[in-house]
């Protein structure tokens, strides 16, 4: 590294400085910011039918304004956190992007571009605590020893802190401003014909094993043929292209076949798709 002259070393030290007092400023913005939304919750708490707004007014604060500052201090995110993702505006964002698995999926975190590390959320047998592991792109693996609350707790000096995002941004690498939220069926994380690992001898007929996205899209087609609701016709189409998705995976071994012919025969995953595709113009034409 080539000396300064005494003019580009002050200049360096000089400009160290203020980025220095800029990101502490940063912080210290983001800070009051989470501070303001923790009082407007303890504010609207008390305020009694129609002082709302009022209070408001006093505090010079606008209604969305307040919404958007108890938001963000209801979500458990630290003033570190906020930072990493961007600042006030990208952590509102960041929040209506985050998604939470249904009891029969998995949410997988991930960066574009990083397929070496990923954080996974898994819901647990206590409703509204969730498993989280993660892998690291030096092969390390992270699993809790203990499930981990998604809702965000209130500590002493009234701030939220919330141990799901903790624990996962605490796990993995990803830089936390890029954390993309994808959900998957919880059968997917296993093999889905792992039923040729104790396979010996060929099936016959209709005991040939199936495939668990084809079990698991069996299972959502006639969920939705029994009782058709749009939850439901959405469930069973993303089954459909899950379990399309998984096809191209099954291995092409000659104790497939078996399982193949079942399928081709049987008809009726093909059957309950006509139903549901009848079922939902009925619905169409019903509401038109």
């Amino acid at each position: 590294m080539s000396e300064l002259s005494n003019n580009l070393a002050d200049l360096a030290e000089r400009v160290k400085l203020e980025n220095e007092r800029s990101a502490a400023a940063h912080l210290s913005a983001i800070d009051s910011a989470l501070s303001a939304g923790s009082l407007l919750i303890d504010a609207k708490e008390q305020c009694k039918h129609g002082e709302w707004g009022s209070f408001l007014s006093r505090a010079h604060v606008h209604e969305r304004q307040a919404r958007r500052l108890m938001q963000l201090a209801r979500s458990g995110l630290t003033s570190d956190m906020v930072s990493d993702i961007g600042g006030f505006k990208a952590a509102l964002d960041w929040l209506g992007r985050v998604k939470l698995p249904d009891p029969d999926e998995v949410v997988f975190i991930t960066v574009e571009g990083r397929r070496d590390a990923i954080v996974s959320i898994l819901p647990s047998e206590k409703a509204g605590k969730f498993d989280v592991s993660a892998t690291s792109e030096e092969g390390t693996y992270f699993f809790t020893e203990h499930p981990v609350p998604a809702e965000s707790i209130r500590l002493a000096d009234r701030r939220y802190s919330n141990a799901l995002w903790h624990t996962a941004a605490k796990a993995s690498s990803l830089p936390i401003g890029e954390w993309q939220f994808n959900s998957a069926p919880i059968w997917s994380l296993l093999d889905d014909c792992a039923f040729l690992a104790e396979q010996v001898e060929l099936p016959k007929g209709d005991k040939a094993p199936l495939p668990e996205s084809y079990k698991h899209m069996i299972d959502a087609l006639q969920a939705c043929v029994d009782d058709f609701t749009a939850d439901r016709y959405l469930k069973a189409r993303r089954a459909q292209k899950l379990c399309l998705a998984q096809m191209d995976k099954w291995p092409s071994d000659p104790r497939m076949m078996a399982t193949f012919v079942r399928i081709a025969s049987d008809g009726k995953g093909t059957q309950l798709a006509q139903r549901v595709d009848e079922l939902a113009r009925e619905r169409m034409v019903a509401h038109a």
